[in-house]
């Protein structure tokens, strides 16, 4: 882009007419270098970016379905630990007394 803008001035100084055609065909096949490689590179964002959301996608799907499913494994698991006890709540770890020191030991 800066080598075809640089050149730009070439069809001013051109003398005649053939020499300024030839100075704005050059400026021309430059420009379009550059204008194709940004849309082609612009045309990669696109594919990668359509990819990358696809990706998101799947993830967000693949996370949905294994937090199911592991909700659905632990409530069973919980319903079958609270069926073999006797009790009506899920029990519970009990917390043993705490023990003091006695007094007159270090």
């Amino acid at each position: 882009m800066l080598l075809a803008l640089g050149n730009a001035d070439s069809i001013v100084r051109a003398n005649t007419s053939a020499a300024q055609a030839a100075a704005i065909t050059d400026v021309a096949s430059q420009l379009s270098i550059a204008f194709t490689t940004t849309l082609v590179a612009l045309l990669c964002g696109i594919i990668i970016s359509l990819f990358n959301y696809w990706q998101i996608k799947q993830e967000k799907n693949y996370l949905a379905e294994t937090d199911l499913a592991l909700r659905e494994h632990f409530n069973i698991w919980n319903r079958e630990q609270h069926q073999n006890t006797d009790s009506p709540e899920i029990p519970t770890v009990k917390k043993e007394p705490s023990r003091t020191r006695k007094e007159g030991m270090p």
